[in-house]
């Protein structure tokens, strides 16, 4: 995909990282040995958004977990949710208990928020 980009260019990098599971609620690392694929890129490169919510998309299609606290989401990306980690219903009950039954914004950002992380769930 990177390669058949003929409209931008890739500035940075793209590394491998192998890791085993962990004990966070929302961690991606989800399983006994994990590979994780970091992208990092320079800001402000025509047409880098579009490119890496392309790779962003593949890794929904094939089952990847985001690490959604480095806030890969763009405006116009609709995809993520909480309910795609195993473990969102344990997150929801620790973070009722840090903010206060959802009154504090403790840890809230825009994509906590649109993803579901830091709002109270709908009433029944």
């Amino acid at each position: 995909m990177i390669n058949s980009a003929t409209d931008t260019f890739l500035a940075g990098y793209v590394a491998l990282r192998f890791m085993g599971r962990t004990r966070a609620c929302l961690g991606m690392q989800q399983w006994d040995t994990t590979c994780s694929v970091e992208i990092s890129t320079l800001p402000g490169v025509k047409g880098g958004q579009a490119l890496l919510a392309s790779i962003l998309d593949l890794m929904y299609q094939f089952g990847g977990l985001p690490h959604w606290g480095q806030e890969i989401d763009f405006p116009y990306h609709t995809q993520g949710n909480g309910i795609i980690y195993p473990k969102f219903g344990e997150w929801r009950k620790a973070y009722a208990r840090m903010s206060n039954g959802f009154t504090a914004r403790t840890f809230e950002n825009s994509l906590s928020t649109r993803w579901g992380l830091t709002t109270p769930p709908p009433p029944p």
